[in-house]
């Protein structure tokens, strides 16, 4: 007696044989979710609103304010405790920026998102320059004058002053003038001009602030003297070396690489991540950069990493930081920016799609060109290696157009070749056969995790010009999914005579012996029913067709073995 049970479903190994697949894999699986080893049909998505066609990111900020980007800028939520000010960086664009809540919402719901392609629209240039006239670093100058105390000694001193933005945000400081000799009592007028400085935030409450050496102080230090309005041109200082402040904090405190190619010759930082420390990691070119921990304006230049390729894109991970370049994978890991150290990770596989990289329960999945790399700790290893050939995965998955996500513990992969949009689910769940592929397409992807909601920039169908829809993943109604068997070889020719699905609703079931079509009928029930007499052969193959649970499918000599 004979006969085949499938009970624990799987996905489709497209490497492996249609014969030498393991039980309850596929060849096909077509919009279909495995749940508890039973197949559940995938679901259509819900649209929210409608979004420009160019849009490349989204962002669910606040829990209720979408921002949008054509420029596939990563958004960041404020590492500073209590920011009152509820601040948001954009990373990616022309140059780094930020917004606050203040400013940021200007119009926001006065129709679809579309009507406005990049939102927030009111942003800063985020970073503090250095006081500076035409682009060259402003020397303060000193004049004294007045009458001195009496028995007075003499001082020689150097001023400094930074600018201050509306936030309190603190840039370098400006070049030291020149060494000036006073009498104590003396009064010291320091020029402290400047410029109007682009887009910073330099608004209402902006400041700056002098510094000074002090007589005794030990190297070059400046402490802090006094801080003045922004517009204020010029300061009186009578202030004794005894009643000075801190020591200035911001030397280092440079903006970030943006669009001036003097100043940034691989241009502005593109992805940018929070790491657990505080701080913000991203990248120009060969360069890795770190701002000063809960400064996100800060970035000291000494606490940069080189890598021996450009790198395509950064990645968190609980293990450190993830570079991808265009060569090999590294790792950076430190608690602090300046203590971050590089290691090389002992595989050749580029990254060839930046929006390709997601986090999978602690390893870093990406698209490389022979399939999906997954690191974890300082290990690499490409996971569909034995899954999907090189050759099936350029030219059935496109790996360069990739965009990557996370959600339920299962990989996104949303892809475009030629004119079709389609996606791969890659399910570690299921390692024998762990793609699953869906009619879901996708150009841009957010994870809620507080709603537990997936967001999507689909393709529109409603006809809106060239605009797009932003839905939720799996949140409609129920896809038509298509399921078909592995290629069952029996050692002789064998004649199965009965049949049994059990499932919810009434599939649609065929059945192929030796390449040929033997039924194709609609399972009304879970009761066991007759198959035809040309049931009989040596390799079998069983498709469903479903659009609810399946939990079983069966076939069989005797009635009682179904």
């Amino acid at each position: 007696m004979a006969s085949i049970r499938i009970d624990q479903f799987k996905g489709i190994a497209p490497a492996v044989s249609p014969i030498k697949l393991a039980d309850g894999a596929a060849v096909t699986a077509n919009n279909v979710r495995i749940e508890a080893t039973s197949l559940e049909p995938e679901k259509y998505p819900t649209t929210i609103d409608l979004v420009s066609g160019q849009t490349n990111s989204v962002y669910k900020w606040l829990d209720q304010y979408w921002l949008t980007s054509t420029n596939n800028e990563s958004f960041i939520e404020s590492p500073v405790v209590n920011d009152v000010h509820k601040r948001i960086y954009l990373f990616g664009g022309d140059f780094p920026r930020y917004s606050a809540f203040d400013i940021a919402l200007q119009d926001y719901g006065q129709g679809f998102l579309y009507q406005q392609a990049n939102f927030p629209v009111n942003t800063y240039r985020l970073g503090v320059p250095a006081p500076n006239t035409g682009g060259v670093v402003f020397t303060p100058t000193v004049a004294v004058s007045g009458d001195a105390d009496d028995d007075a000694s003499e001082i020689t001193t150097s001023y400094v002053y930074t600018l201050v933005t509306e936030f309190g945000e603190e840039g370098p400081p400006s070049k030291p003038s020149a060494l000036v000799s006073y009498l104590e009592g003396q009064k010291r007028v320091v020029t402290i001009d400047v410029e109007a400085q682009g887009n910073y935030a330099f608004g209402a409450g902006a400041l700056k602030r002098i510094y000074r050496t002090a007589t005794g102080n030990t190297g070059t230090e400046f402490l802090f003297v006094d801080e003045v309005p922004y517009a204020t041109s010029s300061y009186s200082d009578i202030t004794a070396d005894s009643q000075l402040g801190e020591v200035l904090p911001s030397t280092n405190w440079f903006r970030p690489l943006d669009d001036d190619l003097s100043y940034a010759p691989d241009g502005p930082l593109q992805k940018t991540v929070l790491m657990s420390g505080g701080f913000l990691a991203s990248f120009a070119g060969r360069t890795v950069c770190f701002s000063e921990p809960y400064l996100p304006h800060a970035w000291n230049p000494n606490n940069s990493l080189v890598t021996e390729s450009n790198v395509v894109t950064i990645q968190d991970s609980p293990f450190g930081l993830v570079i991808l370049t265009e060569t090999q994978p590294y790792v950076a890991v430190g608690d602090v920016p300046e203590a971050m150290g590089l290691s090389k990770l002992d595989v050749n596989q580029s990254c060839v799609s930046a929006k390709s990289a997601a986090n999978l329960g602690g390893q870093i999945i990406y698209a490389s060109p022979d399939g999906l790399v997954s690191i974890a700790g300082n290990q690499a290893q490409l996971i569909t290696d034995g899954i999907i050939t090189r050759e099936q995965w350029q030219s059935s998955y496109n790996p360069s157009s990739i965009v990557g996500t996370v959600f339920e513990n299962r990989y996104f992969g949303f892809y475009t070749v030629g004119s079709t949009q389609k996606s791969f689910i890659y399910d570690p769940a299921n390692p024998d056969a762990p793609f699953l592929i869906s009619d879901q397409n996708a150009k841009a992807a957010h994870v809620s995790a507080k709603d537990d909601v997936l967001y999507l920039v689909e393709a529109n169908t409603f006809g809106q010009g060239d605009n797009h829809e932003l839905v939720t993943y799996g949140t409609g109604g129920a896809r038509s999914m298509v399921w078909v068997s592995k290629e069952y070889f029996m050692p002789v020719d064998t004649t199965f005579a009965w049949g049994r699905v059990i499932a919810d609703g009434r599939p649609t079931i065929k059945i192929f012996v030796d390449g040929t079509l033997i039924l194709d009928s609609l399972v009304s029930n879970s009761e066991p029913f007759r198959l035809p007499a040309e049931t009989r052969g040596q390799i079998i193959q069983i498709e469903i067709k479903h659009s609810n649970r399946v939990d079983s499918v069966s076939i069989a000599s005797e009635r009682g073995e179904v």
